[in-house]
């Protein structure tokens, strides 16, 4: 019987494998036209399978790891399906002595057609490597053909002498995933920290298997099915954050043939190891040559225009090769005769300038917001970009001259990651917040009349701070588009338009004629305003679709929205109804919203104000948030009502 039973378990082991075979596409999977998981889903991960092995290679007398991964997708929309999907993007690093290898890259888009099953292969010549620095590369490719009922499908493997650090496998992502594995086996004297994040349970099942040497290895495995895609949602920096996954760094091993090694640090220990490294802490020793370029400043006696003039001074003469990394590129000397580097040769530029002005100038290092954050225990693998802080008057102060339109304590939105490590001489360091503090505001003001059912008005619009740099930078890419280019985004029909920024860079105004008949309908001897008009928060502007919130809400800046309106009454009309004021107040002071309409003479006002205190608030408020902005878009598009005199 206990035969037969295990006979059967086999049966049904295979059969499920089969099911997952490289390259054995069924018409039944590719006739599917929606998801058994979510049937609304613009696609789905059939498969997603990744085998690690870490292992000692006879040959280079070292460990080494293979990473082996198969992915087969299913996409049922294809303008719906998330881009990082419908292409394969794989970063491998380059090491001092040693550069990833990939090989054995294989991947084919199927369809239907006729009843027959069309593969078209990705040839060689359709995979290209993108360099992102001296430590990194990328191999892309976009798959061919695809269409919707589309099934993707691809594998790799990977060759790599970083044992330390396995780099993070996703387990959840942005549409249903039916199957999911991560296999790792190791040496039993190697132990590794695991840091698992998400919504699902951990569920690592744990074995010891011999090996051809003398020790026993390792094997951990992951196996999740039918799993939910995780929702979109608002205020979110990095959607990355959120899915379910995990990450191996190795904490230590000990053999006796080996000896042991401790590769778990403090932060102390981290900072240390930097700063004495020739290659990073080095760089910022010396420096002489920036001697005349520092004397230019000698004459500023205030210290914080001093430092903010050197400051400007390198974002106006350096140049970002759009390169990120914890270490430098170039290097001070060779980025200050070509003007241009990586982030941290701009950082260490001024870095240097700074201490060399008077200033106590230190490395902050960080994980940038599309770097995911930073681990649960420390860790410089998680690191990839280093940002200049300065100690002025028991103050502290930010900057990075990556961005020329940053300002001081004022970063650029890569760069608001939680929290960075200030580096000091001697293995100290100090906490930083990287949440930014500054407000920033959209100030909207809107005086119309209506006639005939049509609405001419003047709009304008200022913007400050992060809105005004995100707009702000969208000139800078392309000067020539830029005032159709925005003019677009209103929704009205314009007929005048002017942009212009202030001195300081940090604020940018519209002025905007137009004619709008959205606004208005006449139903009998009733008129209908929405008197927002195109300000007025559209019903899916804020896609709330969970119950609850694992995440905190990154607004990435604090922010007010203020709309001022007012028309006048058209003639032979008064009023029957003006919409009811409503105030929402988020709990601890942290926000809140504000409307009310009134009559003046033969003027209607009305003022909406949205303000939020902090760039970041804990999921605790998410259910606050969402009620208030729910009552905002009810209450934006409620209607005033006219009636014929």
């Amino acid at each position: 019987m206990n035969r037969i039973l295990l006979l059967l378990l086999l049966f049904i082991f295979a059969n499920s494998y089969a099911q997952v075979k490289f390259g054995n596409i069924s018409k039944e999977e590719l006739a599917q036209s929606k998801s058994e998981l979510e049937p609304e889903a613009a696609a789905e991960i059939i498969s997603k399978v990744g085998r690690y092995e870490v292992a000692y290679n006879k040959v280079t007398e070292a460990f080494e790891v293979n990473k082996e991964v198969e992915v087969r997708i299913k996409v049922y929309d294809k303008d719906k399906t998330p881009t990082h999907l419908l292409n394969m993007q794989v970063p491998t690093y380059i090491m001092e002595s040693s550069k990833e290898k990939i090989f054995g890259v294989r991947a084919s888009t199927y369809n239907l057609e006729d009843g027959k099953i069309k593969e078209t292969k990705v040839g060689r010549s359709d995979i290209f490597t993108e360099k992102m620095s001296d430590y990194l590369e990328v191999h892309k490719l976009a798959f061919p053909n695809v269409k919707n009922g589309s099934i993707l499908e691809y594998k790799y493997t990977i060759n790599t002498t970083r044992f330390f650090d396995l780099d993070t496998w996703f387990i959840q992502d942005e549409v249903p995933v039916k199957y999911n594995r991560f296999y790792i086996q190791y040496p039993e004297f190697f132990i590794y920290q695991k840091d698992f994040r998400g919504g699902f349970a951990e569920n690592i099942k744990t074995n010891r298997k011999r090996s051809d040497f003398t020790f026993s290895n390792i094997t951990e495995e992951l196996v999740y099915e039918n799993l939910a895609a995780l929702k979109e949602e608002p205020f979110v920096q990095n959607t990355d954050n959120l899915k379910t996954s995990i990450r191996y760094e190795l904490q230590e091993y000990s053999n006796p043939g080996l000896g042991y090694q401790n590769f778990s640090k403090t932060w102390s220990q981290i900072v240390k190891d930097l700063y004495d490294s020739s290659s990073y802490g080095g760089e910022l020793r010396g420096n002489n040559f920036l001697d005349g370029d520092v004397d230019l400043f000698k004459s500023i006696s205030d210290p914080t225009e001093r430092m903010n003039a050197i400051f400007e001074f390198v974002k106006e003469n350096y140049t970002w090769n759009k390169y990120l990394g914890l270490s430098p590129d170039k290097g001070t000397r060779k980025t200050f005769r070509e003007k241009t580097g990586n982030g941290t040769d701009l950082n260490f530029i001024l870095i240097s300038m700074l201490r060399k002005s008077g200033f106590d100038a230190y490395p902050v290092v960080l994980s940038t917001v599309e770097n995911g954050m930073l681990n649960y225990f420390p860790t410089k693998q998680k690191l990839n970009h280093t940002i200049t802080g300065v100690l002025l008057d028991g103050e502290s102060f930010i900057m990075d001259p990556t961005e020329k339109l940053s300002k001081i304590n004022m970063l650029p939105r890569r760069d608001l990651n939680f929290v960075g490590y200030m580096m000091m001489d001697g293995g100290s360091y100090k906490e930083v917040n990287l949440v930014n503090q500054i407000t920033s505001e959209i100030k909207n003001t809107i005086i119309y009349e209506i006639k005939d059912e049509m609405v001419n008005g003047n709009f304008i619009q200022t913007k400050t701070n992060y809105f005004a740099m995100n707009d702000l930078r969208r000139k800078a890419n392309d000067e020539s588009n830029f005032e159709k280019n925005i003019a677009s985004g209103f929704d009205v029909d314009i007929t005048g338009f002017t942009a212009r920024e202030n001195a300081q860079k940090d604020a940018i105004r519209y002025q905007v004629d137009f004619q709008d008949s959205k606004g208005v309908e006449m139903i009998g001897n009733k008129m209908f305003i929405k008197p927002l008009l195109f300000t007025a928060t559209k019903s899916n502007a804020f896609k709330f679709k969970n119950e609850e919130r694992q995440y905190p809400l990154e607004f990435g800046t604090p922010m007010t929205y203020l709309t001022n309106i007012k028309f006048s009454l058209p003639e032979g009309y008064e009023v029957e109804s003006l919409p009811e004021p409503k105030k929402v107040l988020l709990s601890q002071n942290a926000g809140g919203y504000s409307i009310e309409f009134n009559q003046e003479d033969d003027h209607i006002v009305a003022q909406a104000l949205l303000h939020i205190g902090y760039s970041v608030l804990p999921q605790s408020f998410y259910k606050e948030v969402r009620n208030m902005f729910e009552k905002m878009i009810e209450v934006e598009n409620e209607q005033i009502i006219l009636q014929k005199k």
